[in-house]
């Protein structure tokens, strides 16, 4: 997000850039299996999802599984700031098939669930649960650009840009969540981004460096 032009007494700075990122694939994953499967794993991980997938199967869930869980999301967290656009344009420069483009691309993927464990732990399921969690999103996202988050928070918004905030990562879970990644990179629930006074707190402690 960022304004597309100055404009005459727009308080927006020309050069400030924020993405919002509200379909962090790996990390939706991770939610969607450890509610699907019934997962309880120890850790720094979200609030439930606000919309509960139905449970996959009635078998208890694996131990190997479970004990990955907690790790794969601490470095699918930790991916969020790594700046996969050098890594993209250097493919141009690699043979299609070589180890190096392979490498590159698995670089800039970054871990997950599907690369340890494969589609099949997914599957349909997990499609159509997320084909209804973004058709929501898109029609949330159908709002007057003065109500959108950033413009009502704008004023806590500049000070954590200038603090190195670029990305503002959105998750679909219920209640209250917020992480700071790598200095870069605010992690937080759609509810707490939806509401103004938690979202501005959420962006002053950003700027002020605190953890959470």
């Amino acid at each position: 997000m960022r304004a597309s032009r100055p404009l005459p007494g727009d308080p927006w700075p020309s050069e400030m850039v924020i993405t919002v990122e509200d379909n962090p694939s790996t990390l939706l994953e991770l939610l969607w299996i450890r509610e699907a499967w019934g997962f309880t794993p120890a850790g720094d991980g979200p609030p439930p999802l606000e919309r509960s997938p139905e449970r996959v199967g009635s078998a208890e869930p694996g131990a190997d599984e479970q004990r990955a869980w907690p790790q794969l999301w601490q470095d699918c967290v930790e991916h969020l700031a790594v700046e996969t656009g050098p890594l993209l344009r250097r493919l141009s420069s690699t043979a299609d098939g070589s180890p190096e483009r392979a490498r590159l691309l698995d670089l800039a993927r970054g871990p997950g669930w599907r690369e340890r464990f494969g589609d099949d732990s997914l599957g349909a399921p997990f499609r159509a649960w997320h084909d209804e969690l973004r058709s929501a999103r898109m029609d949330a996202r159908d709002v007057p650009l003065d109500a959108a988050p950033e413009r009502r928070c704008l004023g806590s918004l500049v000070p954590a840009w200038e603090a190195g905030l670029r990305t503002v990562v959105t998750l679909p879970c219920r209640g209250e969540y917020t992480r700071a990644v790598s200095g870069s990179v605010l992690l937080l629930t759609d509810s707490d981004h939806r509401d103004p006074d938690r979202y501005a707190a959420a962006l002053r402690r950003f700027a002020d460096g605190s953890p959470e």
